[in-house]
């Protein structure tokens, strides 16, 4: 019996400590996933448009590509939530629509156009893509002023936390900033923008952050109302379809733009893979990792972008590799390192002290009934200090 008992805790602590590492696999697979996304978005352009030709199909009709990639997520998410609660009835109310529409805006149709397409006719890629580096920050500090993030000044593991995304961030700024023009910019998807305007391409880009924090933190509260991410991604995404086809309508009036994704194989599996992998399951992704752990550790995955965009690009284009774009990717690394060594501390001591919900309140483990097992009841009573929801 003891050894049957030292066998299933032994059980309990593997499933507790994979499912613990779930969102940090996810958000490494999203960072990697919506790079990759970006490569594609690249190489299609330099196809679509060769150096005399007009201007790349992104630059030049963002709301279409947006518009494409949601609705085709949306066609996935809700079978997809349809099969996953097929023991019960999926949530989809008239108020987590409201909450799923003003979300879609916020991320979709304000911080995805706003944001990545229309600045870049303004201001130069490295800065746009040095005030989107402050993303996690502003996210960190929204999360205070809400209450969704405890920070104590004098505590060491609160300050592991705050110097682990400055850290972060100064590692990806130096990648931007350091290495110089010939270092192709990880986030720039088009050699369109220009000089002008610029202090109205930064005002456009901070207020594609903005939104892009404020959905961040929204996304938790509706998360946590309705627990129903599957129902919460699909409607976002319906939503992001319905505002940025109504923003392509009335800004692309010329309709060989609607069908030049399709001119090539190239197009047709970028549309497909940002709407299915990028739009799609990662996103959903994302909301469940909002969800279980917050949105400070959401947002603090977001330099991981701009190393993975470096990764990939120097082999595909040709990209001088420079010192600075080696030492802000080692930066970004451990900054972000001593930023999740912090969560994991305080979520320790809260669990310990009491506070928040614990990791083991977030992550229950099943296991099948203990007649089936042969065991005396009660199972691993007192052993493990996990919550056991007996099947």
């Amino acid at each position: 019996m003891k050894m049957k008992n030292a066998m299933m805790k032994d059980w309990c602590g593997k499933r507790l400590q994979e499912l613990y590492y779930t969102p940090h696999v996810l958000m490494i697979m999203s960072s990697l996933t919506i790079a990759l996304y970006l490569l594609l978005l690249k190489l299609f352009d330099g196809v679509s448009s060769p150096s005399a030709a007009p201007p790349p199909l992104f630059a030049s009709a963002p709301a279409i590509i947006v518009f494409y990639q949601h609705l085709i997520s949306s066609f996935l998410l809700f079978p997809l939530c349809l099969f996953s609660h097929r023991d019960k009835r999926p949530l989809f109310s008239f108020q987590l629509f409201c909450w799923a529409f003003l979300l879609g805006f916020l991320q979709i149709t304000l911080s995805e156009l706003l944001l990545l397409t229309t600045s870049q006719r303004y201001v130069p890629a490295t800065i746009q893509t040095a005030i989107i580096n402050a993303s996690p920050a502003i996210v960190f500090v929204f999360a205070l002023i809400f209450k969704r993030e405890s920070f104590k000044f004098w505590s060491i593991r609160d300050q592991a936390k705050l110097w682990g995304l400055v850290i972060s961030l100064l590692g990806a700024t130096i990648m931007v900033l350091w290495p110089g023009p010939e270092l192709r910019d990880p986030t720039r998807l088009g050699e369109t923008q220009t000089q002008s305007n610029w202090a109205l391409g930064c005002l456009l880009v901070s207020c594609g952050v903005m939104a892009l924090a404020s959905s961040t933190l929204l996304v938790e509260h509706v998360a946590t109302k309705f627990d129903s991410n599957m129902s919460l991604a699909a409607m976002t995404s319906l939503s992001g379809a319905i505002q940025s086809g109504i923003v392509a309508a009335i800004t692309e009036k010329n309709g060989s733009a609607w069908l030049g994704l399709f001119q090539c194989g190239l197009g047709i599996g970028t549309i497909l893979y940002g709407g299915i992998v990028v739009a799609g399951l990662m996103f959903y992704a994302q909301i469940w990792c909002i969800h279980k752990q917050g949105p400070v550790f959401v947002g603090a995955f977001s330099p991981l972008l701009i190393v993975f965009s470096f990764l990939l690009e120097t082999p595909i284009f040709g990209t001088c590799v420079r010192a600075g774009s080696v030492f802000g990717s080692i930066i970004v690394v451990f900054g972000l390192y001593l930023l999740l060594w912090g969560k994991a501390v305080v979520e320790e001591e809260e669990s310990i002290y009491g506070g928040s919900k614990t990791i083991e309140e977030n992550y229950p483990i099943i296991v099948p009934n203990y007649e089936s097992l042969g065991l005396n009841y009660p199972l691993i009573s007192n052993m493990s200090g996990f919550p056991i929801l007996v099947t």
